[in-house]
């Protein structure tokens, strides 16, 4: 094949996957999250008010908005029930730290399980080093149980 330039990925193909970087599966292979997940998320830092978190999660028809670090680290959610806080109170004092999260190579059966084990509407996804990359939700279930392909590139 005459490859010039060959490198190894010393942690291995599960932490390219769950990095989401791009792999090349076989047919029958199931779809996973990271092929179908929305990369449009709000998103509020600490220290942000609860009512410009309600706002950006509104403008665009979520009822959640992930609390990250300026690195995009995922560190809390602010909630439905957390969104109807009073507008000038900090997103620290009503965010749910540690929220649940899914790897972009997870399948998406599995992720649906979760969204129904947990009554959730979304899932949110992150690399393996905890930085926010999207949510997937029933909406992206559908697309990939249609075969639409990659819902957005990466």
């Amino acid at each position: 094949m005459d490859f010039s330039r060959v490198f190894a990925y010393a942690p291995g193909k599960a932490d390219w996957m769950a990095y989401g970087l791009p792999v090349e599966r076989g047919p029958g292979m199931p779809p996973i999250i990271g092929d179908f997940l929305e990369r449009e998320v709000p998103c509020c830092r600490q220290g942000e008010l609860i009512g410009d978190a309600r706002q950006a999660a509104y403008e665009m028809g979520l009822d959640m908005c992930p609390v990250v670090t300026d690195g995009g680290i995922l560190i809390g959610l602010c909630t439905r029930n957390s969104l109807h806080a009073h507008p000038s109170i900090c997103v620290d004092l009503v965010m749910e730290p540690g929220p649940l999260t899914a790897r972009p190579s997870m399948p998406v059966h599995e992720a649906l399980e979760i969204i129904e084990r947990q009554k959730i509407r979304s899932l949110l996804v992150t690399t393996p080093d905890g930085k926010l990359i999207g949510h997937f939700n029933r909406r992206a279930a559908a697309r990939a149980n249609r075969g639409d392909g990659k819902a957005l590139s990466t």
